[in-house]
């Protein structure tokens, strides 16, 4: 969907998105009511790469998981999601990880350097930037 005014892509998103970051896209929160007769004949994917290189600081990547899972599981339309992850990500995983799973969402969980590049891990385990043009392309 374009934004009236220009050709932004925006995101509508049911719920509370406060502290998300999404880069690239403007993202607007609507409470819309759910209405039954519109469900949808499958889940809406949601898509979780963790990338946690040797060479940067250890995060709690499950326990971030854990918590969206949490999080959706106790939600009145649980049934509509389906939660899948992919760990240690590679650069070379992205496109298999977005043909494989089709979702419609995706949550990166990592680290990203002072000029706005992701690091996924390279085949050794370090890191390697990825820019965010490159991921919108894929």
């Amino acid at each position: 969907m374009m934004n009236e005014t220009n050709d932004t892509p925006v995101i509508h998103v049911n719920g509370d998105v406060s502290g998300q970051i999404a880069s690239g896209q403007t993202v607007i929160q609507t409470q819309t009511p759910g209405d039954a007769s519109q469900s949808r004949e499958r889940p809406v994917t949601v898509l979780f790469w963790a990338a946690n290189p040797v060479d940067t600081a250890q995060l709690r990547l499950d326990e971030e998981v854990r918590t969206i899972d949490e999080r959706l599981r106790a939600s009145e339309h649980r049934d509509r999601f389906d939660l899948r992850t992919q760990w240690a990500v590679r650069y070379s995983d992205l496109s298999e990880g977005l043909l494989r799973y089709q979702p419609e969402i995706v949550h990166f969980s990592g680290h990203g350097d002072p000029n706005g590049l992701l690091l996924f891990e390279s085949d050794d385990g370090n890191s390697h930037t990825v820019s965010i043009d490159a991921l919108a392309d894929l």
